[in-house]
């Protein structure tokens, strides 16, 4: 009896002894399997993130960016090429060397190629450029720029009003020369010179001869001459570098959008009323008198007029309404109206008209039922 207490109180100690030791080989152990675990997690993050890189490398390129130097936008990418490209932050990224590289958008899924070029630059206001001239680009520098002028079109969103006011603020403040009023494009006639060319209704920027293709020749009287080309302008006998007239600037903002307006002016059309771009003279089309609006209804994208001229509205801040206007004296211009100020105009005591915007179109309707709405709308281009 005695031997087997003095069994068990040694069975006793020995257990108790070897307590810490199993313990301690039971943590190794369980050690060990944390680590098998973190590995084979980890393992399976590493295939999983090869095969979504794969994924993403192989998928095509969906969208292309163009972008001028010190420009930004607003998202996050990640660089698949061409790290030197582009300055990344968190949710933004800017660019910063000519060039090109492919990055990808992770809350999109999309994969995009981002064009950097000194062909056109940051928009800002800049009213003394130089007019442009014959030839100003190469034919591929033409291509270029039509395809940046797309691609930001596509970006605001095809057929909305963002993309009528990106068109407006790429040709007025992106674009690195400034594009010379042309009266009417040489459509009037009367027994004045008429180089019968009409006005450049088309995709693109009227750079280069290749154009010449999309100009009916039926009637040309003179040219076809591509923007800076000197031709007859039909308000006089004098030569002038081709261009754009007040209404020809607001249609091809339009056309570039995806919207077809038709061929009509700002202030002498008696079917101004049946069409987008109106008679703004008379009020049709929609024309509100601003002196019975709220100015913050404005919005980039609308038109505003006075009596006989018609422009693009392209941003629109607390105090001002920033305006893109082919005036006849300047050429293409972005002018800063205090919104305070939009409603102070008046006739003369002759019932003649003085150069105080008068109305505004606001085109909600117009691109809800002839397009797809507002897009990527910004009020400002900054």
């Amino acid at each position: 009896m005695k031997n087997k207490k003095i069994v068990i109180f040694v069975l006793a100690l020995v257990s108790i002894l070897l307590i810490p030791v199993f313990l301690h080989f039971r943590g190794e152990y369980l050690e060990a399997q944390a680590i098998k675990e973190q590995e084979r997690i980890a393992e399976e993050e590493r295939i999983a993130k090869e095969k979504e890189l794969e994924r993403i490398q192989n998928m095509p390129v969906s969208k292309s960016i163009y972008l001028a130097l010190d420009e930004t936008r607003n998202y996050s990418v990640e660089f698949l090429s061409g790290d030197d490209v582009l300055e990344i932050a968190d949710n933004s990224f800017k660019a910063t060397t000519i060039g090109n590289c492919i990055v990808y958008r992770s809350d999109t899924d999309e994969k995009l190629e981002v064009f950097v070029s000194d062909l056109f630059s940051k928009a800002h206001i800049d009213n003394y450029k130089e007019n442009i001239f014959v030839n100003a680009y190469t034919p591929e520098e033409a291509a270029y720029l039509d395809k940046a002028l797309e691609a930001r079109i596509n970006e605001a969103g095809y057929q909305t009003r963002a993309a009528v006011a990106e068109a407006a603020r790429f040709l007025s403040m992106c674009f690195n020369y400034k594009i010379p009023y042309f009266c009417e494009n040489g459509r009037l006639t009367g027994g004045m010179y008429c180089d019968g060319e009409g006005r450049f209704y088309h995709k693109g920027l009227y750079l280069s001869e290749d154009k010449y293709s999309l100009i009916d020749p039926d009637g040309i009287v003179e040219g076809p001459g591509m923007w800076g080309a000197m031709m007859h302008m039909s308000c006089g006998v004098m030569l002038h570098p081709n261009g754009l007239d007040c209404s020809g600037f607001v249609t091809w903002c339009l056309v570039q959008a995806g919207f077809d307006p038709g061929d009509y002016g700002a202030g002498n059309n008696e079917e101004g009323d049946a069409f987008c771009v109106p008679d703004l003279s008379n009020g049709d089309a929609g024309a509100v008198w601003l002196n019975e609006l709220d100015p913050d209804k404005i919005q980039a994208g609308d038109l505003i007029a006075w009596d006989g001229t018609t422009a693009v509205v392209v941003g629109v801040d607390e105090e001002n309404v920033y305006i893109a206007h082919q005036y006849w004296d300047n050429g293409l211009e972005v002018i800063t109206s205090k919104k305070s100020e939009l409603k102070d105009f008046m006739y003369g005591s002759d019932d003649s008209w003085t150069d105080n915007w008068q109305y505004v179109s606001l085109m909600d309707d117009y691109y809800k039922t002839n397009g797809n709405g507002a897009g990527n709308y910004t009020a400002m281009w900054n």
